[in-house]
């Protein structure tokens, strides 16, 4: 159990390090930084989104402006006046035999300067689904106890889940969830455990949004629930910790197909109840 908890965290913190670690930054010739997702680099102007805010216009800045470009994987491009294409030539003017016997001047060709933009241009231009910061689940499957408990059965596992993303990265998640195991030495009893988490939603967005994979870090109260034929009752609360991801595939405006994988431990009365619940099920978008 202790090598899940930790594969678990890793994945964690491996998606938060990549999280800080994603982006770019631009250093204007000021000496002012611009944090960016840099998507292209042309003759005359460098055409990036805003950090933080993928899902946004694009930019365009002049390259007389930027001094360096740091990307996030450590390179940088420096910028110099020769980088800078700000000419465009324009075809020579014809003369005919008699112009040219009348003035002894070469033929020159004439050009035009472009000017760089001093305001960054917004222009919308994305197409597809659009980025929807909220979402709420219902997902039901199978689970497992991690425990080695001989006369539990594999059981079910249910979920409602719901996120809000501040931006396209990082947000806030609840998850109300329940399982249910039968036990195989005893007809009509099952245990299982229910119980409401919170925590930070770290959300990894495909280009086109249209798909999300989440790390859900939670922490919350948990109890344990028995039933004995048509009786019930359930255990004191306890605290209790848990992990989970998320894919989840926008197949509409506001409707995605959802595949969840949560690990939780808590106690059920004095039992150690470490499970893991795969859970299939949809989202509405908002």
């Amino acid at each position: 159990m202790r090598n899940i908890i930790s594969m678990l965290v890793l994945a964690l913190f491996t998606g938060t390090v990549s999280l800080v670690k994603a982006q770019d930054i631009i250093i204007l010739t000021n000496g002012n930084e611009i944090k960016a997702k840099v998507l292209e680099i042309g003759t005359t102007e460098v055409k990036y989104k805003k950090y933080g805010n993928e899902s946004g216009p694009n930019y365009y800045m002049g390259k007389s402006k930027i001094a360096r470009i740091r990307y996030e994987t450590g390179d940088e491009d420096v910028f110099s006046e020769s980088d800078i294409q700000t000419e465009t030539p324009v075809a020579p003017v014809r003369q005919t035999t008699t112009q040219r016997q009348e003035t002894s001047q070469p033929v020159v060709t004439q050009r035009q300067e472009t000017p760089v933009s001093r305001q960054p241009v917004v222009v919308a231009d994305y197409p597809g689904i659009k980025h929807k910061k909220g979402y709420l689940g219902f997902l039901i499957g199978g689970g497992t106890v991690l425990e080695d408990y001989s006369n539990i059965d594999k059981g079910v596992h249910y979920s409602i889940n719901a996120g809000y993303l501040f931006n396209n990265n990082v947000g806030v998640h609840i998850s109300l969830f329940g399982s249910a195991y039968s036990l195989s030495n005893k007809s009509n009893t099952s245990y299982g455990l229910r119980g409401t988490f919170v925590g930070p939603l770290f959300s990894f967005p495909t280009q086109d949004y249209k798909l999300y994979f989440d790390l859900r870090p939670s922490i919350g109260l948990a109890q344990g629930e028995a039933t004995i034929g048509e009786e019930s009752g359930t255990t004191k609360g306890s605290f209790g910790v848990g992990i989970g991801t998320s894919l989840r595939w926008n197949v509409a405006e506001s409707f995605a197909l959802s595949f969840n994988l949560d690990y939780i431990n808590a106690k059920a009365g004095e039992i150690d109840w470490p499970t893991v619940g795969f859970t299939l099920g949809f989202n509405w978008c908002f």
